[in-house]
């Protein structure tokens, strides 16, 4: 840990975006994102694309790129080896899963479309894109919905699953797909498929744990292996009323199901309340340390992953755990580190070879990871 009395400057340059922006995990593509900011007057919306791969982050209106698509009908859904993939809506449907929509493929000013129209849930991020080939969750007829790949004008419905989907890439020419009920309590129900672009969709196997998440708590660690998290749930040692929630990490191989599990002990919130049940009692004063939220796995560079933390509860939490895989070094980031600001996320740019935060309407610079693994140390994770 760092020294007593000795502050450590975590948060460097700042940068404040001139609109309303909100920068997440989700939608942020090797430090490409979007923001949308709406006309007040009916003029339309407009699109802006912040490239944070450079500092200070750079903006882009996308009305000025494609002045004859209104800002509300793009939606940017993958970035590329210098390609960025688009959805253009259509049509508008009064039921957001029925929106139609054109997939694009654009470099520079040049746009291409990807395969004909398609139904869906156009501000869905739910496809992805690898290898020049976009997966995709669409709406079929009588409300059935498929798995489809979408290659230059080549359409291939894969598969038509139940539940909630994620789809996730292993690599080029690899794709895990995953399903869950949101109120399954069985691993049996939570079950994943495999396609292969050379040996086609494996039969269904089935999760050994129930996933606390399957949307941005799973990543691609490489090869066969995947990450994903469960959780567990305790009494108070002190009191019947308060459950603590233990975070899990899971390392899970989907060809052979070997599977390593570590506990995030103190992964989460600290949250205190009075258990008493009449005012007339005694004070019961109750800490719980406990996962009461969302985790959201995002790759950094040279083997660390970033595990960030995303909480309804005020009070102290974890902002983010470091993971450094080849080594299993674990570097918390706690709310205390970074006080009065709102992190929404800590992620990594591969332009700036660095990590930012960010915040409500304004990103900032980490310290340098070498900086704050000196100053904080670590401590490593228990495979099991």
């Amino acid at each position: 840990m760092g020294k007593a009395g000795k502050k450590f400057g975590w948060l460097t340059d700042r940068h404040d975006f001139a609109g309303s922006t909100w920068l997440h995990v989700h939608g942020w593509f090797d430090g490409i994102a979007c923001e949308r900011e709406a006309d007040d007057e009916g003029g339309g919306d407009t699109l802006f694309v912040i490239d944070c791969n450079v500092w200070p982050p750079a903006e882009e209106d996308m009305s000025e790129l494609r002045p004859d698509v209104d800002g509300a009908d793009l939606m940017l859904v993958g970035v590329e080896e210098g390609r960025r993939y688009w959805r253009r809506r259509i049509e508008l449907a009064d039921y957001g899963e029925r929106d139609v929509f054109q997939y694009e493929v654009s470099v520079g000013p040049e746009v291409e479309p990807v395969g004909p129209p398609l139904t869906g849930n156009f501000y869905a991020i739910d496809c992805v894109v690898a290898a020049g080939v976009i997966y995709g969750l669409h709406q079929l007829e009588a409300g059935r919905r498929s798995v489809t790949r979408l290659s230059g004008g080549e359409v291939t419905t894969l598969l038509e699953p139940e539940g909630e989907v994620v789809l996730t890439t292993l690599g080029p020419g690899r794709l895990l797909i995953s399903t869950r009920n949101l109120h399954l309590t069985d691993p049996h129900d939570a079950r994943y498929w495999i396609w292969d672009e050379r040996a086609g969709l494996s039969a269904p196997r089935h999760y050994p744990l129930v996933p606390v998440q399957v949307d941005s708590a799973l990543a691609w660690l490489g090869g066969d292996e995947i990450l994903f998290c469960s959780k567990t749930s305790e009494p108070h040692a002190n009191n019947m009323a308060g459950h603590e929630y233990t975070l899990h990490l899971h390392r899970f191989d989907v060809a052979t199901g070997a599977l390593r599990s570590a506990a995030l002990e103190g992964f989460g919130s600290t949250l205190k309340f009075d258990a008493r049940m009449l005012v007339t009692q005694p004070k019961q004063p109750v800490v719980l340390r406990s996962f009461e939220g969302t985790i959201d796995i995002a790759r950094g560079a040279d083997g660390w992953w970033i595990l960030n933390y995303r909480t309804q509860h005020a009070g102290k939490r974890t902002i983010c755990w470091l993971w450094h895989e080849p080594t299993d070094t674990v570097v918390p980031i706690a709310s205390a580190d970074m006080p009065g600001h709102d992190v929404l996320a800590v992620l990594y740019s591969p332009g700036l070879a660095g990590y930012l935060v960010s915040v409500p309407h304004a990103i900032f610079r980490l310290a340098r990871l070498d900086d704050i693994v000196a100053y904080r140390g670590g401590t490593s994770l228990c495979w099991t």
